[in-house]
């Protein structure tokens, strides 16, 4: 029986393998699928997996797009001479534009980094071209992990930092609570940062990932080492949610 057979009868069958690679060792930290059937991974290596490129340091970035086919159609490696970890999330957009993120210890822009690691937003044209790299922080570690994209088009990153992120209004300052806070930043379709909102308990407390409704109302959620909100913590770690409009 062929495979073709077995998809009639409601079987799932292996459509296509592909294996990317380089002399160094790669891993991939995400994957997504946009709305023309092509699939991005994104992920971190130690070697040349582009082309013609030599590795910056022991952990370069890599996004590479795959048509529905499987046929690779393109691969970028990016970073600096120091370390880049990759975020948990990739964002398609209807016209093509992919957003990933993550954090960075170099300078990935003309912008110093602000100090340790520095969160940065990047996006890609559907050709593969690096539009542009957005870089932003503290004088501490400002990790970015989850990262999502609101109705407008504006993108949100969930942060976790042991210091204390700069605010874009005197009037709604960010503090660091204590030991590691969770942070919620926002930036439009462009890459420039509108606000960023940073919250947390006296202890630890790690954002993981950030989600966006129809209604642009934004979920955080993350883990909590003590008291965070109005709960109290129940012992050991907890998980946590915090809304946003």
């Amino acid at each position: 029986m062929c495979s073709s057979d077995l998809s009639s009868k409601g079987v799932s069958t292996t459509q296509w393998t592909a294996q990317l690679g380089s002399e160094g060792n790669d891993n991939i930290a995400v994957t997504q699928s946009d709305n023309r059937g092509n699939t991005y991974v994104y992920g971190i290596t130690t070697g040349t997996i582009e082309p013609g490129r030599p590795a910056d340091s022991d952990n370069n970035l890599f996004l590479a797009k795959y048509g529905p086919s499987g046929d690779l159609l393109w691969v970028r490696q990016f970073g600096t001479s120091l370390e880049e970890e990759p975020s948990a999330q990739i964002v398609t957009r209807p016209n093509g534009d992919v957003y990933v993120s993550g954090y960075t210890k170099g300078d990935l822009t003309a912008t110093p980094n602000a100090g340790s690691d520095d969160v940065f937003l990047a996006k890609f044209t559907s050709s593969g071209t690096i539009a542009w790299i957005k870089q932003f922080g503290g004088s501490a570690s400002d990790q970015g992990f989850g990262l999502a994209a609101a109705p407008n088009g504006d993108l949100y990153i969930a942060i976790e930092t042991n210091g204390t992120i700069p605010s874009e209004s005197p009037l709604l300052p960010n503090s660091n609570a204590g030991s590691w806070d969770s942070a919620l930043a926002r930036l439009d379709k462009n890459g420039n940062l509108i606000w960023v909102r940073q919250f947390g308990g006296a202890s630890y407390d790690y954002a993981w990932d950030v989600a966006i409704s129809k209604t642009s109302e934004i979920y955080v959620i993350g883990t909590a080492g003590g008291d965070i909100g109005t709960t109290s913590g129940l012992g050991g770690d907890d998980g946590f949610v915090t809304k946003y409009d």
